[in-house]
């Protein structure tokens, strides 16, 4: 059974995170159709943890330096 478009989305999200030791980028979000009502809104609910700017965990903050590193990368522009 096939979840909501927000439930899809935040999985995708959650999918593609993992890849990224934990993190996503605010334009990563974007292209997922998230506005940016809807990060703020996530970040303030705690399912967004800001690392840098532009640059989240997603559920909780990096638990290790690769997740660190990758987010500074993100914020970075990459």
């Amino acid at each position: 059974m096939a979840g909501t478009k927000w439930e899809e989305r935040w999985r995708r999200i959650a999918d593609q995170a993992q890849l990224q030791h934990g993190v996503i980028s605010r334009a990563q979000l974007r292209r997922a159709g998230f506005t940016a009502g809807t990060i703020d809104r996530s970040v303030a609910s705690g399912r967004l943890h800001p690392v840098f700017r532009g640059a989240y965990g997603v559920g909780y903050p990096p638990q290790h330096r690769n997740g660190l590193l990758f987010a500074a990368t993100l914020a970075g522009g990459a």
